[in-house]
């Protein structure tokens, strides 16, 4: 197998991993969430743009969120054992690595195309057409130069951060400057290659497989949080992770209660405080479905929001549920199924019914007329995490006969 056949192999597995977990998040009902949340904001952000008076700011807010469509994202479809076996072939790995630069260009394309048409929106308070189409010719040149500059940059002495801290820098300025003078643009390409250059002196003699391979990794790992939000993802590293601050919130069993009834209960509130990403996960959900019931101010349109935001929490929770019920510890102490299940019923209910409410308050304080509406969500997580527990019941008893 030569270098170009390994590279097809990779891709192929990594396009259908990422067909696999796309037909559980882009769902009929994600889709519906969607294209009712997209619509309703593009049309707020036509009206304020219509009544906006012309401003520096909006060039600036407009270079900002250019830039992190620009930023780049590098997959180079390594893996651990690839240290090892490929290291003798590494002169001949060229049209490997090129083959993965083009695939990344590819993966980031829907992430720019909608960072350039929001941008787009908000420098047209400023800017001409012919201004505008300037500015995002200047970012294709800095979306390119970008990834380049990145994959070079791993193999040096500089983390991820920095160069990642460095590059979107630049490009903010360097489209600040393309908004406010045009005739700076045909200079862009010059400046990116200066900075290629830079990093370029600075790379390693030879390829740096440890780096690549953890960078590779960390991008896994990246993209598998993402997705974890919708569905089960059982590639990701790092489980658990111990949170003090959080220690205090779990419940206190007393030694009568502590017993094979109860045992699941405690474990599964801990399960939650200490999962690696599930806690976090949440948190930024209900950020988000705060920040875009501000933004929008529209009570129903805030009232789907938060139905889709507590259907995707009970979703996050149900993993829990089966991470435990399948590890070897029932197994060592063994104890009835229903046991695990009431337990589960227990403390997802209460867990749904705190988060739920901290949703209604938000929906309260930014809809206050409509207050009443808020009660629907903590109603509706506790109908949806009987529905969806259920489901995980019906599956595993199917798994066990």
């Amino acid at each position: 197998m030569n270098s170009k056949q390994l590279f097809n192999t990779r891709v192929k597995e990594d396009i259908g991993l990422r067909a696999y977990y796309s037909k559980y998040i882009f769902n009929s009902h994600f889709l519906l969430f969607l294209t009712i949340t997209i619509g309703v904001f593009i049309y707020s952000l036509v009206g304020f743009i219509q009544d906006a008076e012309p401003s520096i700011w909006y060039l600036l807010i407009g270079s900002i969120v250019l830039s992190l469509s620009v930023m780049p994202s590098y997959r180079s479809l390594l893996k651990e054992a690839d240290g090892l076996f490929l290291l003798p072939y590494e002169s001949h790995m060229k049209t490997y690595f090129q083959g993965t630069l083009r695939y990344s260009l590819a993966l980031n394309v829907v992430l720019m195309v909608l960072g350039v048409a929001l941008s787009a929106l908000l420098i047209s308070i400023n800017l001409s057409v012919s201004h505008i189409i300037i500015v995002i010719l200047a970012a294709l040149v800095i979306y390119v130069f970008n990834l380049i500059i990145y994959r070079v940059a791993i193999n040096s002495k500089w983390n991820h951060w920095s160069v990642i801290g460095l590059l979107f820098a630049t490009s903010v300025v360097t489209l600040f400057l393309t908004m406010m003078f045009p005739w700076l643009a045909p200079l862009i390409p010059a400046a990116l290659i200066g900075l290629y250059i830079f990093f370029s002196k600075q790379v390693h003699t030879n390829l740096n497989w440890f780096r690549y391979i953890n960078h590779e990794k960390d991008a896994r790992n990246r993209y598998f949080r993402v997705v974890s939000m919708f569905a089960n993802v059982a590639h990701m590293d790092g489980q658990y992770k111990r949170r003090r601050y959080l220690d205090k919130l779990l419940p206190n069993f007393k030694k009568d209660k502590f017993n094979k009834e109860n045992m699941y209960e405690y474990l599964f509130y801990r399960s939650f405080m200490r999962d690696n990403d599930l806690p976090m996960i949440i948190l930024r959900l209900i950020i988000i479905a705060a920040i875009i019931m501000i933004w929008l101010n529209i009570w129903w349109v805030s009232l789907v929001m938060g139905v889709f935001v507590i259907y995707l929490i009970v979703l996050q929770m149900n993993q829990i549920y089966s991470q435990q019920a399948y590890l070897l510890w029932p197994k060592i102490w063994p104890v009835k199924r229903s046991y695990i299940q009431e337990s589960y019923i227990r403390y997802s209910n209460k867990l749904v019914v705190v988060l739920s409410l901290i949703i209604a308050v938000v929906f309260i304080l930014v809809h206050l007329e409509q207050f009443y509406m808020a009660a629907i969500l903590p109603i509706w997580g506790y109908l949806i995490n009987r529905v969806l527990s259920k489901g995980i019941y019906k599956k595993e008893s199917m798994l066990s006969d």
